[in-house]
């Protein structure tokens, strides 16, 4: 949604996402308050990717073991 909003100007209040294991598909709504985390968790992710710093693994490993990155941070295989 936020893509479309700044690249093709298109104003979008809401949008699906389908899992792709489960084929569940969910209504994502976005407000002001959305897209500012939005935005503030894509900073945050540009800033990780750019750091050497391996951040802690998470308590529910699941999220570590879901992540395309998790090779690059702990040697997950």
């Amino acid at each position: 949604m936020l893509l479309a909003k700044e690249n093709l100007g298109k104003e979008l209040n809401y949008g699906y996402v389908q899992y792709v294991n489960t084929k569940e598909k969910r209504k994502i709504v976005l407000n002001p308050f959305s897209e500012i985390e939005i935005k503030n968790n894509v900073e945050d992710m540009k800033k990780l990717l750019e750091s050497k710093e391996v951040p802690p693994i998470l308590e529910n490993k699941n999220k570590c073991n879901a992540c395309n990155l998790r090779e690059q941070c702990y040697g997950f295989n």
